[in-house]
């Protein structure tokens, strides 16, 4: 959200009101118009949610795609969005249990395709024309880079924030009343190359940075050469925020440190701080001194959160669950991944060894392929989930070739279905506890038999098969999680499929027991042979995708002969910005839900 002192700027007269954004010039109005999409994170408000889509509904202009990041319970949106199938509408349904409204513009902006990229709130709503003009003001000339608007409610006053009083060039000096994030429009390539929106801040965030996210991206985008315009004409809807005293004093102890956050990370000077501080303080003793105390609070509130989070030092690490310890890794990252120096025997003796101790949570060990650094590059919730890995092992050829490239002390390529086969001979009956998710029923049983022949007690032994699209079936996965908690397993191996099912096991990691977990896809029907693999020789060779390919085209041909490609474009960022972590970026990733 985006937050200002309380006290800057004036309502806008009706003469304001009117004003019209800037015309072009000729050359300006003959280019084509921009593609719009639309990023519309949403929590629990269905009711405004379908106003906004009414509003949308009756644009002159449609945009390309209105992205709908739906952090709800399952099912809770589906019965609204079936009405409204004449939009061009994306669902994408948020697998991560963690929140945050900045996350969730990341996870559109994966997949957004537009020239431009709004970001309406759930409970905001457009006049007919916004469309239509943004498109106009963009067009395909790069006379803008980013522009904002007003947010105003329906008799035209402003509502969420004060605004400039005319139309201008946005600049460090006037950014904080420069519009929120309704009324933010952003040409695609420019927020892919800052980064998009920090996850730190804003609503949501695991920090006590609760607003300020857009400020910090707009500063960011200026920073990197963009060019922002504020169009006082632009106008977005929002009801009043401001009306109950008490509600906008609590909503400055929430907000106001993120404002400072972004005022100490851009470097504002201590002085430029100090005057606003001073001004809050003033005000508000002049609102005691007159009695409205509920007043007073509000600015005492404000200039106390400011401060906090402008005194906060600027390089604090962000707030939230620490990663479970960490098997040995060598220092020297590719990909923003450090992957574990053990080799096959080892990792596999430590996962079967001591018993992951109490408390601790599930050690993950991911095993990093090509096309699982492609989809990290696209989903962030994947990205989260091996951040919050054990051990990560080079699975794929080109990941072993690369990470060696770049010096890291990794032994050998070890793919996941090498480990799991090493864990499952070296498993033990009288230590160990296993719970199987699988995709067959065939494949379950064989891996039952096989167990239960070297001495498994059955009820040591725990299988399911889920049903397809289970990720986003909150009920299934929440009785699966328990069932493999109540069945105190030691070890847990998923084959459904990446990147559902390491997102899958991220998202429930408090719930299942402690636990080793290896997400190995097909493995598991490699090892009983009901999908056959790859011979050794074309194995050694680096070759077994083409083996998986001519055994399965219709499902992996793109994945080896499309999505590859992008392997190549991110080592070459890599080598550019070395050990950064797989970015974000405006290309399609994330499957809407009716693909899931």
């Amino acid at each position: 959200m985006q937050h200002q002192h309380p006290d800057e700027g004036r309502t806008a007269g009706a003469a304001a009101m009117a004003a019209a954004a800037t015309p072009a010039p000729a050359t300006a109005a003959a280019a084509a118009p921009a593609s719009l999409s639309l990023i519309v994170c949403t929590l629990g408000r269905r009711d405004t949610l379908e106003r906004l889509l009414e509003s949308l509904r009756a644009q002159t202009r449609r945009p390309l795609e209105i992205l709908v990041v739906d952090q709800n319970p399952a099912g809770y949106l589906h019965p609204l969005l079936a009405r409204y199938q004449d939009l061009p509408l994306v669902h994408l349904v948020d697998l991560a249990d963690a929140r945050g409204l900045s996350r969730a513009r990341n996870l559109g902006l994966t997949i957004a395709r537009g020239d431009v990229v709004g970001f309406p709130d759930d409970d905001c709503w457009y006049d007919p024309g916004v469309v239509e003009t943004v498109s106009r003001l963009f067009g395909r000339d790069g006379r803008h880079d980013l522009v904002t608007g007003r947010t105003a409610d329906a008799e035209g006053a402003d509502s969420v924030s004060r605004h400039l009083p005319v139309s201008g060039e946005i600049t460090r000096a006037n950014v904080f009343l420069a519009g929120n994030s309704n009324g933010l429009f952003v040409r695609r390539t420019l927020a892919s190359r800052v980064g998009g929106f920090d996850e730190a801040l804003g609503v949501g965030a695991a920090t006590p940075y609760q607003s300020g996210e857009e400020s910090d991206f707009i500063l960011r985008c200026l920073a990197a050469g963009g060019g922002g315009r504020f169009e006082r004409g632009l106008i977005v809807r929002h009801a009043r925020t401001d009306g109950d005293p008490a509600a906008a004093a609590t909503r400055a102890r929430r907000y106001a440190p993120g404002f400072g956050r972004v005022l100490r990370l851009h470097g504002f000077p201590a002085g430029f701080v100090a005057g606003r501080l001073a001004r809050a303080v003033g005000r508000g003793t002049l609102c005691l001194l007159a009695g409205r105390t509920v007043d007073a609070r509000q600015r005492y509130a404000w200039a106390a959160g400011t401060a906090r989070g402008y005194l906060s030092p600027a390089g604090a690490p962000r707030l939230g669950r620490g990663a479970p310890a960490a098997a040995p890794r060598q220092p020297r990252p590719a990909f923003g991944l450090r992957f574990t120096p053990l080799g096959e025997q080892e990792l596999a003796a430590r996962i079967v060894g001591p018993a992951v101790p109490r408390g601790a949570g599930p050690r993950v060990i991911a095993t990093a392929n090509l096309d699982h650094i492609v989809q990290l590059s696209r989903s962030t919730a994947f990205r989260q989930a091996y951040g919050r890995a054990w051990a990560v092992t080079a699975d794929g050829m080109p990941v072993y070739l690369y990470a060696r490239l770049r010096g890291a002390a990794v032994p050998a390529r070890l793919t996941g279905a090498d480990l799991f086969a090493r864990v499952m001979t070296s498993l033990s009956p009288e230590r160990h506890r296993c719970f199987f998710v699988a995709t067959t029923q065939e494949t379950a049983g064989l891996i039952e038999q096989d167990l239960v022949r070297r001495g498994f007690a059955p009820e040591s032994l725990a299988f399911r098969v889920p049903p397809h699209g289970f990720e986003t079936d909150q009920a299934y996965s929440d009785g699966l999680a328990e069932a493999i908690r109540a069945h105190r397993a030691t070890h847990l191996f998923v084959g459904v499929g990446s990147p559902k099912s390491e997102i899958w096991i991220d998202r429930y990691r408090t719930v299942l027991s402690d636990c080793y977990v290896l997400s190995v896809g097909a493995a598991l029907e490699f090892f009983v042979g009901t999908k056959r693999r790859a011979p050794p020789a074309i194995q050694h060779a680096g070759l077994e995708w083409a083996w998986r390919v001519a055994h399965e085209p219709r499902r992996l041909f793109r994945r080896y002969f499309v999505d590859s490609w992008r392997f190549l474009w991110l080592v070459g960022a890599d080598v550019v910005r070395p050990g950064s972590d797989i970015t974000l970026d405006g290309m399609n990733g994330m499957k809407a839900s009716n693909d899931a």
